[in-house]
């Protein structure tokens, strides 16, 4: 079964304060994106975070860094496509702060 990521406007339980979009918009390799992935109307969306490894005008590739629970499909270390608008938390890589 391939993912399905939910935009920020649909993930459910809005229980988060989302980033502001230039900031979701301009990820750099080694930063972390949390995204929500959908499993199916019988199951709970599952909310995981994705080290970033390449950013294509907000159009991202990277590797999940996490390890599902609900969402058996994937697996750590999975590479995963998103979009910026798909991102609902942020973990900016040490190096990259204060750029």
């Amino acid at each position: 079964m391939a993912y399905i990521l939910q935009s920020y406007k649909t993930a459910p339980a809005k229980t988060f304060e989302l980033p502001p979009d230039n900031k979701r918009k301009k990820l750099k390799s080694g930063d972390f994106a949390k995204v929500v992935f959908y499993s199916g109307s019988d199951r709970p969306a599952e909310r995981m975070w994705v080290k970033v490894q390449t950013n294509k005008k907000g159009r991202y590739t990277g590797v999940l860094d996490d390890v599902p629970v609900v969402a058996v499909y994937l697996k750590c270390g999975d590479e995963i496509e998103f979009e910026w608008f798909n991102v609902i938390d942020i973990i900016e890589n040490e190096e990259h702060k204060g750029r």
